[in-house]
């Protein structure tokens, strides 16, 4: 089996730590067990954990500093201001950075859980890698895996 180079935007993320059963806690998984390159940003990061104070219990606030540092993400620094406002033309400004930060990992996959700003045709024709749900990476993942027996 491939091992597919992902990267996880932080609508993935906290839904994997506050409900590690999901979809986004199975892709999570995969990437702890190392079946999967995971990778996101600084920048992700802190927009997670920003959503997370503001809108989650103490206890998922826990969750996420214990067990953040744990799955094996490789976590990339912020991406340079024209590498981001090369995205500007094609996506929310606050988005961009996501978008320079996979293509910075050279993956093959961009999960994200935004499909009102990602999953638009000028957003993805303008990227290298596919973007898609947990749900839809999963199917996928099930469907090479088949293939590959």
């Amino acid at each position: 089996m491939r091992k597919w180079r992902v990267f996880l935007d932080a609508s993935v993320i906290i839904p994997g730590i506050h409900s590690p059963t999901g979809g986004s806690g199975a892709i999570l998984q995969l990437i702890w067990q190392g079946k999967l390159a995971g990778f996101t940003s600084l920048t992700v990061l802190k927009e997670a954990e920003d959503n997370i104070v503001e809108k989650f219990s103490t206890a998922t606030q826990l969750a996420y500093y214990s067990q953040i540092g744990t799955f094996g993400l490789t976590v990339l620094e912020p991406s340079k201001p024209s590498a981001v406002r090369r995205f500007y033309p094609v996506i929310v400004e606050k988005d961009a950075h996501v978008l320079a930060s996979a293509n910075q990992a050279k993956v093959d996959f961009l999960i994200t859980l935004d499909r009102k700003d990602f999953k638009q045709s000028k957003v993805i024709e303008s990227v290298p890698f596919k973007i898609v749900t947990p749900g839809e990476f999963l199917g996928f993942l099930t469907r090479d895996n088949s293939r590959a027996s």
